[in-house]
Formats: C-alpha cells, sequence, structure tokens
C-alpha cells in the first residue's frame, strides 16, 4: 500500500502532459527516435514526480484543509519516505537526461530547479506563483525546438500553452483558498480570482483557440473533435468554479486536466 500511496502523491499523469509537450517539441525539432523520446519522456516523469512529493511536503499544511485524501495529510505517506523518493526522482530524472540528451543540459538544470522551486519560492506568491508554473511546464515544448531554432510558430504555441496553464494556475488557486488562508498564504484568489467575470474575462482567449480548432482552422478532424472537448470542459470548468460544493471537490481543476490532453491532441495536429 506504501508504493500506491507513493504513486499517487507522486501523481505521474501530471508528468505524462509535459512528458508529451516535451515530446511534441522534440518531434518538431526533427527527432524521430522512439527509444531516445521515451527516455527523454522517462525523465520529465521523474522530475515532475519529485517536484509533486516536494510541493506536498511543503504544502502539508494547506493540504490538510484542501486535499485531506491527499497520501501526506492521510497519514498513509511518511515525510522521511516521500523525501527520500523526491531525491531519487529528482536525481534519476536529472541524471538520465544529461546522459542521454546533452545538448538540452540548460534545460534539464531549469526544469530540475524550477520544479521543486516553485512550492519552495513562489507558492503563496501572488501573481508569480501562476506565472512560474506556466513559464515552466510550458518550457518542456520548447526544449527539442530548441535544436532546430525556434520559429515564429513555435513562439505562439508556448504562448498558449502557458496562457492556458496560468488560467488552470488561477482556477487552482480558487479552489484551494481557504487552506491557503489557514496555512499563511497569500491568497491570490481571495485578491481576484474569485471573481468569476474576472476568469471568464481571462478564459476568453482559451475560448477562441478551441472554437477556431472546431472551425477546423488547424489539424482536420481530429482537431475538431479535440477542440469541441476542450470547450465542453472549459465551460464545465466555468460553471464548476460558481458552485462551492463543486470547487470544494476540485472538479474545475479536473475538467482543465482533461483539457489539456485536448489542447495537446489540436497542438500535435498543428505541428505534425
Amino acid at each position: 500500500m506504501v508504493g500506491v500511496a507513493l504513486l499517487h502523491a507522486a501523481r505521474p499523469h501530471n508528468g505524462l502532459a509535459c512528458a508529451l509537450l516535451a515530446l511534441a517539441g522534440y518531434w518538431r525539432g526533427g527527432g524521430r527516435d522512439l527509444e531516445l523520446g521515451g527516455a527523454i519522456a522517462t525523465a520529465v516523469v521523474l522530475l515532475c514526480s519529485a517536484a509533486h512529493l516536494v510541493n506536498d511536503l511543503v504544502d502539508l499544511g494547506a493540504d490538510r484543509t484542501n486535499r485531506p485524501s491527499r497520501p501526506l495529510p492521510a497519514g498513509t505517506l511518511m515525510p522521511s519516505l516521500a523525501r527520500k523518493a523526491a531525491f531519487v526522482f529528482w536525481a534519476g530524472g536529472l541524471a538520465l537526461g544529461l546522459a542521454l540528451v546533452p545538448g538540452w543540459w540548460p534545460w534539464w538544470l531549469f526544469w530540475a530547479l524550477c520544479g521543486p522551486g516553485y512550492s519552495l519560492l513562489a507558492k503563496g506568491r501572488g501573481w508569480i506563483a501562476p506565472c512560474w508554473t506556466a513559464v515552466v511546464i510550458g518550457s518542456c515544448y520548447l526544449a527539442g525546438v530548441l535544436d532546430a531554432g525556434v520559429r515564429i510558430a513555435d513562439v505562439l504555441i508556448f504562448i498558449a500553452i502557458s496562457y492556458f496553464i496560468f488560467f488552470r494556475e488561477l482556477i487552482k488557486i480558487t479552489e484551494d483558498t481557504a487552506g491557503d488562508i489557514d496555512a499563511g498564504y497569500r491568497s491570490l484568489a481571495a485578491e481576484h480570482s474569485q471573481r468569476w467575470a474576472g476568469l471568464l474575462g481571462l478564459s476568453l482567449p482559451l475560448l477562441a483557440v478551441g472554437m477556431l480548432a472546431v472551425w477546423g482552422v488547424w489539424a482536420g478532424r481530429l482537431g475538431q473533435l479535440a477542440g469541441g472537448a476542450f470547450l465542453i470542459v472549459l465551460a464545465g470548468a466555468l460553471g464548476a468554479i460558481r458552485s462551492r460544493s463543486l470547487r470544494d471537490r476540485h472538479l474545475p481543476g479536473s475538467l482543465l486536466k482533461i483539457g489539456c490532453f485536448c489542447g495537446l491532441t489540436v497542438l500535435w495536429g498543428i505541428i505534425s
């Protein structure tokens, strides 16, 4: 059961989303080696898992209110084991990345420092927190693109990815207001993002991207389906954030997590 608790805390599905972004950039940059692609994905998942464990260790006080079912606040995972696992994942991911793709060394070091660094330096610091997460995750796409040279389209894709992550972070912060205040964080949600009209306004660029995909501007039939699903989950998240019970169950953030994979499908259609 300890292994299940550790897997739950590491949240590899989030690491998979980051890995898919890195692979999209790798493909865009001309990479076609499937074994190397798998190794890149593994390194990214390990680094992301380490960042999640550090986050849960730092956020233990807030999670007792916000997410009491997570392994650390629930007591199914001991902090000492979480610390050891975080170090092993971090060192293993960094070593694997540097060994197999040494040309990406600036990005490997950037991610290795900034992934856990969010919890240590950015969490609870107003607008810094969502911007930090958006840039760090968005950079996964640029890592592979740098080998072939960044084009204007790549910059636009990076901006779109980062903006979506930024918006999702605002939704998450809104969900976590009570626990963040209990833990002593300066809650951005308490200041700004609880205003539903503000979130609706910030969602408009994302709604436009989804509608362009539905209209067949990108990625053909698959892109249309992914764009339609993206619009549905985005509308669902905006609706759910207005309900206290749904917000407390973190449904809006979960819907946007599905939207992340829909967006990755549209992205793949654009670059392939």
